[in-house]
């Protein structure tokens, strides 16, 4: 079964969010995967790698500008491209992420309408993300490699 894996920070605040995601990736005929649920021994960042390759579709939460959320999702959009990642938010002081303003992102409320909402629109969008090819020869030029 193709995957969907989850990078978010790992705090019982998002807890429901990624039981929200979990549910939307059912929805959309994928496997749920986030790091610290597995039990796994060995290298963490090695599977995270490993996840990232796999993975059909990536949902990244930025929330809280988490600094290993970032370099997962970096390592995201090299790997599976931009296409495939699915970006959601809270806005937080009411700004967003500088560095990764051009990629849509799906900003969500951490109230009850705003979960709403998220429940709403996000399996769409997963579903979007799993239909869509990368461009290897246009993402390879912009990361520097010639085809």
């Amino acid at each position: 079964m193709k995957t969907c894996f989850s990078i978010m920070p790992f705090s019982d605040q998002f807890d429901d969010i990624s039981d929200i995601v979990q549910k939307a990736a059912s929805a959309s005929g994928l496997e749920y995967v986030r790091s610290d649920l597995g039990e796994k021994p060995g290298n963490i960042m090695a599977q995270i790698l490993h996840e990232i390759q796999r993975a059909a579709v990536v949902v990244a939460d930025i929330t809280g500008h988490n600094a290993n959320v970032f370099y997962e999702l970096g390592i995201a959009h090299h790997i599976v491209g931009p296409e495939r990642v699915v970006i959601i938010t809270q806005l937080v002081d009411q700004k967003s992420a500088f560095d990764i303003h051009q990629y849509r992102q799906l900003v969500y409320a951490h109230t009850k309408p705003g979960r709403k909402k998220l429940i709403e629109e996000l399996p769409s969008r997963l579903r979007e993300a799993k239909e869509q090819s990368v461009n290897r020869e246009f993402w390879n030029v912009t990361r520097g490699r010639l085809p």
